[in-house]
């Protein structure tokens, strides 16, 4: 379409300037037509120079801003590529960030998976193991919950609700420490690991559903335990809250919904003013 422009532009100036020179070459016809003298033509020659001069600087002029158009548009043709270019670059650079941060991520997952394998338990029959575990463990901790419990209202104690949950996961962690913790800083580390990232917050979720897909609901709930029992639990929890990783349907597993959802609910709010939300 421009190239079309700048050819019908030519085409004016070069008539403009077959106009102007065909001016004095009537005054060469009319001294060969009527037999003038040289000196006759004096006048004719003035009103030529008069006229002549300021068409050709108005062609001048006109050829000078249509330059200086074409130009523009060169410049402007140039920019767009330039950022055409630099969005091509920023994409290309987006997608090898995203490569690399996959590389790790599923390396990560990986071997997380390796670990969840290898879990076993020395209550559990020998043919149980991995994340087939996760069942009895929930069912053992919900024994000493429910232990502890019977325990503190025989003996007339008066303690916090959290204060028995953390008596009881510390019965059922005892002699599991080496592979349950094993296993809660692989998890923490992946997680830890996407939050971390400079990706957009879409795609970060989208990469812990991939994570939450392969939980069981008997690994939240002991995930859930883990996070308000453990001193160092509050890092885990917070990134179970920013992602939403323990969902409504889990709640049905905790041993006293209303209590313990009371004592979660309540550690975000210590979170947010401590500005870790």
């Amino acid at each position: 379409m421009n190239n079309n422009k700048n050819e019908d532009f030519s085409k004016v100036l070069w008539k403009w300037l077959c106009l102007i020179w065909v001016i004095p070459y009537i005054g060469i016809f009319l001294n060969w037509k009527f037999g003038l003298e040289v000196g006759q033509l004096g006048s004719y020659g003035d009103f030529i120079a008069g006229t002549t001069v300021p068409l050709l600087t108005f062609v001048s002029f006109l050829a000078i801003v249509r330059t200086l158009g074409v130009q523009e548009e060169q410049m402007s043709l140039q920019k767009k590529d330039l950022q055409t270019s630099l969005n091509q670059m920023a994409e290309q650079s987006k997608l090898l960030r995203i490569q690399g941060f996959e590389n790790t991520f599923f390396n990560m997952v990986n071997l997380h998976n390796e670990i969840v394998k290898k879990i076993k338990d020395r209550q559990a029959p020998k043919d149980l193991y991995g994340k087939e575990l996760f069942s009895l463990f929930y069912a053992i901790l919900e024994r000493a919950y429910t232990s502890k419990k019977e325990e503190i209202s025989e003996k007339g104690l008066e303690l916090e609700e959290i204060q028995c949950v953390r008596m009881a996961y510390d019965d059922f962690i005892r002699g599991r420490e080496a592979e349950l913790e094993h296993y809660f800083r692989s998890l923490y580390s992946i997680l830890k690991y996407i939050d971390n990232s400079n990706l957009e917050n879409n795609e970060k979720l989208s990469y812990v559903e991939i994570i939450k897909a392969q939980l069981s609901s008997f690994e939240l709930i002991i995930l859930f335990y883990h996070g308000i029992s453990m001193m160092n639990g509050d890092k885990i929890l917070i990134l179970i809250q920013k992602y939403g990783i323990i969902g409504d349907s889990n709640y049905r597993l905790m041993f006293d919904a209303a209590l313990h959802s009371d004592i979660y609910n309540k550690s975000m709010e210590s979170f947010k003013k401590e500005g870790l939300l």
